[in-house]
């Protein structure tokens, strides 16, 4: 059988997701052919030898971390579960629900290309990119679980349009930033809300909110991970209004 050059081989077998990062790991010695690591991408090499990447897999992004705190925290149950993502990105939080036995996950995300491709090739994950929360009604089936990062739009606006999406039994784990929150640019320095006293209003200005509009707000605590520049975030449990005319 004729010799393929590695790089051609590593992009073919999906170990990395483009030419350009396997390039990249080729060189710096983290691919494996057969164990051992060979450093010239070009290299012609049997098509039948075995590739892999040094080390354990790394976690797409630092969010599924912060997910997991409050899954593991609160007790949340995922196994066998359907969860929206809302604000999926490049799939913190996929990933860890993925990890947990999701039976499927509905990734909606406003923006394009920015979910990792080995959620992407999931079978499990419904990709909904270039889908704005604000204008989703349904969704194919109901959900069990809807975890939420939006970043930009406040959760004020997104929670109403989750709870359309909620099945019976349904609830709610969100990530409140209270520099995105905030919607006031001059209260952030360097983009970090760095008053505490201010954190802690936005914070306890939600939670007022989400009573008031029929939540149950189960749980808040603090995440133990920092956002961008290291902001500080919440994590927030909810459990949606009963329906109209029950209870």
């Amino acid at each position: 059988m004729a010799k393929r050059r590695l790089i051609d081989l590593v992009v073919h077998r999906q170990v990395c997701e483009d030419r350009d990062r396997a390039g990249r790991l080729i060189m710096a010695g983290e691919v494996l052919v057969n164990g051992q690591p060979l450093r010239r991408p070009s290299i012609l090499i049997d098509p039948e030898v075995h590739i892999t990447l040094r080390g354990t897999p790394r976690d797409v992004s630092r969010a599924g971390q912060k997910l997991a705190y409050a899954l593991d925290t609160w007790h949340v149950t995922v196994h066998d579960r359907v969860v929206a993502d809302v604000g999926t990105a490049t799939g913190g939080f996929t990933e860890c629900l993925l990890r947990r036995g999701a039976r499927r996950v509905y990734a909606v995300e406003v923006g394009k290309g920015q979910l990792h491709w080995t959620l992407r090739r999931d079978p499990r994950v419904v990709v909904l990119e270039g889908t704005n929360i604000l204008y989703v009604e349904v969704l194919p089936e109901p959900v069990h679980l809807a975890v939420i990062d939006t970043g930009w739009t406040p959760l004020r606006r997104v929670l109403p349009r989750v709870r359309g999406l909620l099945g019976a039994g349904g609830e709610v784990i969100a990530l409140l930033k209270p520099n995105y929150e905030a919607q006031d640019p001059s209260a952030l320095v360097g983009g970090v809300l760095r008053d505490a006293r201010h954190q802690q209003e936005i914070v306890q200005g939600f939670v007022a909110w989400a009573a008031e509009h029929g939540w149950t707000v189960d749980h808040v605590d603090q995440s133990p991970i920092t956002g961008d520049k290291g902001n500080v975030e919440w994590l927030i449990h909810l459990s949606p209004p009963a329906p109209e005319g029950v209870g």
